[in-house]
């Protein structure tokens, strides 16, 4: 007697294939991962951003920076080894960049772009200053887009 084949085996193959291909369909969907916050360099306030590389190769980020008003006010870029981290003091970098900063007004939007999402782990703290007083700090989670 000869057996007829059902849905069934198209169902556990198909199920077997998601298992096998899903981790890489969802470690491609990092492709749009950021970090954005919200900085505040107004009078004797201070804002730090620590970024450090997580992972054990070279990486690189780019850091905007944008006003109130949304205005771009600069844009870095940076590289990190192995497990390095870099610390920028966006009030001292807004001051070297532009001129006629109005500081009653200095704040605004600052994203953290990998420059290769998918693979580039990066891990971005923010430091809160009032005058020479450290405040608070935070890490920032990935937003995606």
């Amino acid at each position: 007697m000869r057996r007829r084949s059902s849905g069934w085996y198209a169902l556990v193959l198909a199920v077997a294939v998601v298992g096998v291909l899903g981790p890489w369909v969802s470690y491609g969907s990092e492709a749009g991962r950021f970090y954005s916050l919200i900085y505040d360099c107004s009078r004797t306030r201070g804002t730090g951003i620590v970024v450090a590389n997580a992972s054990n190769r070279d990486t690189s980020y780019t850091l905007e920076v944008y006003d109130s008003l949304g205005n771009l006010l600069l844009t870095e870029t940076q590289s990190l080894a192995p497990f390095d981290s870099y610390w920028h003091g966006l009030g001292a970098t807004i001051d070297e960049e532009l001129e006629d900063v109005d500081w009653d007004l200095a704040w605004g939007l600052c994203i953290v772009r990998p420059l290769v999402y998918a693979t580039d782990l990066l891990i971005v703290s923010v430091e809160v200053f009032e005058g020479e007083n450290l405040v608070s700090v935070f890490q920032i989670e990935a937003s995606h887009y």
